[in-house]
């Protein structure tokens, strides 16, 4: 299954959600672009700015959404 990629109103972020533990150079992507894992909620998130939301998108693999920033 693809990864999902959400925004989280509340936390004013953006979230990838995986169905599996991604790749280590996936992992290392994600850490070193400023995401944080969420034990609690199982994503890998990060607050939203200009531009987080085409990262996560690069970064989880998928095609980019047609929302806007």
């Amino acid at each position: 299954m693809t990864p999902t990629v959400t925004r989280n109103a509340q936390r004013a972020g953006v979230e990838i959600r995986f169905q599996e533990k991604p790749p280590d150079y996936v992992r290392q992507a994600l850490v070193g672009a400023g995401w944080r894992f969420s034990r609690f909620s199982r994503c890998w998130w990060k607050k939203a700015t200009v531009g987080t939301w085409a990262e996560a998108h690069r970064l989880a693999g998928v095609p980019l959404a047609e929302e806007a920033e």
